[in-house]
């Protein structure tokens, strides 16, 4: 209901609320992964040697089916299962969706992979 002693908006008129500046829901802008995985040989490298928090692409495109192999989706679903990975859709500069995964602290034993 309305009540004429509500500030207008967040933040106005001593609200202690946080401001909403339009992307709530949405951490801060990065940069899209200069690499993409074009094979499962490709992923399993990266997981390997990526430091928690790094990101590889492994499809581009508005339709993820369209930008990689049946076998690297289901490559990336085992290790996002196995907790090595975890999916994640960026937005390239051009507008088009980037599909990519970011790497967890979960170490890889020998024969995980």
């Amino acid at each position: 209901m309305f009540n004429p002693a509500d500030p207008p908006f967040p933040g106005a008129a001593g609200d202690v609320r946080a401001p909403v500046m339009g992307r709530a829901g949405f951490g801060p802008p990065r940069a899209v992964p200069d690499m993409l995985a074009k094979s499962c040989t490709e992923l399993k490298v990266w997981a390997q040697t990526a430091r928690p928090g790094d990101l590889i692409a492994y499809s581009e495109g508005m339709i993820m089916v369209q930008g990689c192999s049946r076998l690297v989706r289901e490559y990336v679903q085992a290790l996002c299962e196995k907790g090595f990975v975890t999916p994640h859709v960026m937005r390239a500069p051009c507008r088009t969706a980037v599909f990519v995964v970011q790497r967890t602290g979960v170490k890889i034993l020998p024969g995980q992979l």
